[in-house]
């Protein structure tokens, strides 16, 4: 039986989904997780992403200029890899994508990927791994450190041990210099907060102020919350 690959899927579909449509989906593939109504929380886990930056820009040059070709290489600039759930995937487009797009212009660094820490109380030099949900760049030329985004899903993060490993987890970022914020469903609608957020997270990691109008400030957050109402009708995973 003959079935398109991921790829291929991504091309085929490319021709009727919106650019955002699109670019959700890319995260879908190259992430760890798929959007799954009939499973608890909406989603599965799967052990590796369908694909990655590199197989589909590769496919891209082999394809050539065919119809839907230049709509998924647009996406792809924008979509972000090792995503591990639907709101993770909302919440890093809201932070990182460029003010052109709606979003808030942050720069990704990594999403879920293994960072060497101290683990503290241990034995000297007892080093462990964490892998912070988003981690934030910080501004080019600064002397500021990465800051560390988390998503709080509802069902792992509210038992006692979620909250006990997330306590380690922040001790043992900030004793590396790198602060973490950590997000939640309430807050990630509570449009107000997460201007707030984005501001303090913009500061630690050595964005330069911004001098912006009333005017435009009150047209970003407009634009802000566009962008959030784009997302909530994808997927319906809010």
């Amino acid at each position: 039986m003959w079935c398109s690959g991921p790829e291929l899927t991504a091309l085929e579909l490319a021709g009727s989904l919106s650019e955002l449509e699109l670019t959700v989906l890319l995260c879908e593939m190259m992430g760890t997780y798929s959007v799954a109504p009939g499973y608890q929380g909406g989603m599965a886990q799967r052990a590796k992403p369908l694909t990655d930056p590199a197989r589909l820009t590769v496919f891209l040059r082999e394809v050539g200029g065919v119809k839907g070709s230049r709509a998924l290489e647009k996406a792809l600039k924008l979509a972000v890899a090792e995503s591990a759930s639907p709101m993770e995937t909302k919440l890093v487009l809201r932070l990182c994508l460029p003010a052109a797009k709606k979003g808030f212009g942050l720069k990704l660094l990594s999403m879920n990927k293994p960072l060497e820490v101290e683990r503290l109380g241990a034995s000297t030099n007892d080093r462990g791994i964490r892998k912070p949900d988003i981690l934030i760049a910080p501004w080019p030329g600064s002397d500021a450190n990465p800051v560390a985004i988390e998503y709080d899903g509802e069902e792992c993060h509210m038992t006692r041990e979620g909250v006990l490993s997330d306590t380690v987890r922040g001790n043992e970022l900030k004793a590396m210099g790198i602060g973490e914020y950590r997000v939640n469903r309430e807050i990630y609608r509570n449009i107000n907060y997460m201007e707030y957020l984005v501001e303090k997270v913009r500061e630690e990691a050595g964005y330069p102020r911004r001098h912006r109008s009333a005017e435009d400030a009150l047209r970003r957050k407009r634009e802000h919350v566009e962008l959030y109402k784009e997302l909530a009708r994808i997927g319906n995973v809010v």
